[in-house]
């Protein structure tokens, strides 16, 4: 279980966060939905330990998170909204490259990467340089090298934005059936359609603090994009 405990967070004399807290359990494909500038990718750097909050903290099973806590870490696949890769590697040299900074072993990168290349449809490209990809295709990259020590909780930021429909079918599919293992989906997203078919818990984003968490079965996406309506206006 993540348990977020009255985050707060400034950068010069903007705040961001207000003293937000929030649970997600496991298993949870848990979405983070809010306008721009309402501290959700601040929020997910301090729960994957690479950003340090001024005040309150995060545990994880129990664990208090921190920016040296590599053993929590090491139980989170982070994904940025922009995807940062060594651009003359080929799809499959950088699988092996992060599984590698992992300590995976040679023999399960291995098996890995075949797999994921093919359910991701990248196999016939493994070869390619990854300077050649679209846009969809260094966003899929990007998910599997985050994927390949399997973690336990997997954190994606804004992982569909500018991903064609195709790549989108491929990802979503892919992020539900990580759920079913158990394991925990965390995205941000700006897209309701995308979070209302994909999530089963919502948290709303407002002023820096959670407006509301709500429980997917419990809304239409009609209702949902009400209730964000209702709090944004």
């Amino acid at each position: 279980m993540i348990e977020i405990k009255n985050i707060k967070k400034r950068f010069d004399k903007k705040i961001v966060l207000r003293g937000l807290s929030l649970e997600i359990k496991d298993g949870d494909f848990f979405g983070i939905l809010g306008t721009n500038g309402v501290g959700k990718t601040t929020l997910l750097k301090i729960i994957a330990g690479m950003m340090v909050p001024d005040s309150g903290e995060v545990t994880i099973n129990g664990e208090k998170q921190d920016i040296k806590n590599y053993a929590l870490q090491n139980l989170i696949g982070f994904v940025p909204d922009h995807a940062i890769l060594y651009e003359y590697l080929t799809g499959e040299e950088y699988l092996y490259f992060v599984g590698g900074m992992f300590n995976v072993p040679k023999k399960k990168i291995v098996e890995f990467a075949a797999n994921i290349l093919n359910d991701f449809e990248l196999y016939n490209e493994k070869d390619q340089l990854i300077k050649t990809y679209s846009h969809g295709m260094k966003q899929k990259i990007s998910i599997a090298a985050a994927l390949i020590h399997e973690p336990q909780i997997l954190i994606l930021d804004e992982p569909l934005t500018g991903i064609d429909l195709k790549s989108s079918k491929v990802i979503r599919k892919f992020l539900k059936d990580y759920t079913d293992k158990g394991k925990t989906v965390l995205i941000t997203t700006h897209l309701l359609e995308l979070a209302h078919s994909v999530c089963n818990q919502i948290a709303i984003i407002h002023e820096g603090k959670l407006a509301r968490k709500i429980t997917v079965q419990d809304y239409s996406l009609d209702k949902l994009e009400e209730e964000v309506e209702n709090i944004y206006v």
